[in-house]
């Protein structure tokens, strides 16, 4: 301390010091300051996001809907030794003329081992194949808001305590699962799919050998030859004649989309292809082509499938 100030009286030297140092707090206060940098972040924030959406578990929302609906291709039949479309027909429950139409057969004897016939015609186009499913990432967060420094300080408006919150926008709902249909219980004799089916005795004959679906597709009744031999049902006739081997002379008449019945080893056919016949109207005599013994041999078919016919057939 200078000598000067020493030779002041106590309280002067007191006043004069709290005066240098209130002057220099003045001064500190006074000089400029250096300002923290700003930095923007927006765009690093957005990319931390999509990381975030990327390392998460979630999946993309996949549409693939172009395939709902699809049932599938129609039936198709590989063609085996020993095999005439005749034969073919009655085990699917077709007329032959039917399948040859389908496959542009010129002739239906002609016809190949290994060859594969379609037995049902394509109700509708199949989806197309190979069209990839549309992926809709799933979207986390509202992108982020750069605003100025400046405008940090000021509130966030917010909307009033009543007022209505803003509605979502919508959002396509996925379409609601087909309920399976419930399960039905096996064909009643009276009823068919179509509507009902009244069934009746071919003949009269009795029973000589009954329905096994291993060794007898149906019953065998006996009588004489030239026995009438009667329509189950009201149909009409799709197929007559004996190109169908171990049949002899058969007629086969359909009833409606289901159900058919035949009739085989007859001696004599008297309804003809394309001929509509009635419940209890003759329609050939029985007889005994390719057969050891006069009989009639009589099946039901459900969609080209042998049925025990005594499960339509009126008791006896």
């Amino acid at each position: 301390m200078p000598k000067s100030l020493l030779s002041l009286p106590p309280k002067s030297r007191l006043r004069l010091s709290f005066t240098a140092l209130l002057l220099g707090l003045l001064a500190a206060c006074s000089s400029p300051q250096r300002q923290a940098p700003i930095v923007d972040r927006s765009s690093a924030s957005a990319s931390a996001g999509a990381a975030a959406t990327a390392s998460s578990g979630s999946a993309p929302i996949v549409s693939a809907g172009g395939a709902a609906g699809y049932t599938g291709a129609p039936r198709s039949y590989v063609v085996r030794k020993g095999d005439t479309l005749y034969k073919i027909a009655v085990e699917h429950g077709k007329d032959y003329r039917d399948i040859a139409a389908l496959n542009q057969l010129e002739s239906p004897d002609r016809i190949i081992v290994g060859q594969t016939l379609r037995i049902d015609p394509a109700e509708g186009a199949s989806p197309a194949a190979g069209v990839p499913a549309v992926a809709t990432p799933v979207v986390i967060g509202a992108p982020l808001e750069n605003r100025p420094l400046g405008d940090a300080a000021k509130p966030a408006t917010r909307p009033p305590a009543d007022a209505a919150p803003a509605k979502p926008a919508d959002t396509a709902k996925p379409p609601e699962a087909a309920k399976p249909a419930p399960a039905t219980d096996a064909p009643k004799p009276a009823a068919s799919d179509d509507g009902p089916i009244t069934w009746a005795w071919p003949t009269g004959g009795r029973v000589i050998e009954g329905f096994d679906e291993a060794r007898n597709k149906g019953l065998d009744l006996g009588g004489a030859i030239g026995d009438p031999v009667l329509a189950a049902s009201d149909g009409k006739v799709v197929y007559a004649g004996n190109g169908l081997r171990g049949y002899g002379q058969l007629l086969i008449v359909k009833h409606n989309d289901n159900y058919l019945s035949a009739y085989a080893h007859n001696s004599k056919l008297i309804a003809q292809y394309g001929d509509s016949v009635k419940r209890g109207q003759k329609i050939a005599e029985l007889g005994n082509s390719d057969s050891d013994r006069p009989k009639l041999h009589f099946e039901i078919r459900r969609q080209g499938k042998p049925v025990d016919p005594t499960r339509f057939l009126p008791a006896r």
